[in-house]
């Protein structure tokens, strides 16, 4: 979320890239801010659409960059 500090959510996204076991992210938009995830996840699942639709690409985006080998999964 964005209580967390710019360090517990690099340690975070680190291990969410690192850590096999690690399956599931789970953040806010806020939390969601400058990440690139293309190397970790291959889903997105979105539990409350935005009122604008540029968020919801932005949230693609996240997942969907270049670099990412997988197809990527989006469910709303």
């Amino acid at each position: 979320s964005g209580e967390e500090s710019m360090k517990q959510r690099t340690k975070n996204v680190v291990e969410f890239h690192d850590e096999p076991a690690l399956r599931v992210l789970l953040c806010t938009d806020a939390g969601g801010v400058g990440l690139n995830l293309q190397r970790a996840a291959s889903c997105i699942v979105h539990f409350e659409l935005p009122w604008n639709p540029a968020i919801f690409e932005q949230r693609v985006g996240r997942v969907h960059r270049l670099g990412q080998p997988e197809p990527v999964d989006v469910y709303s």
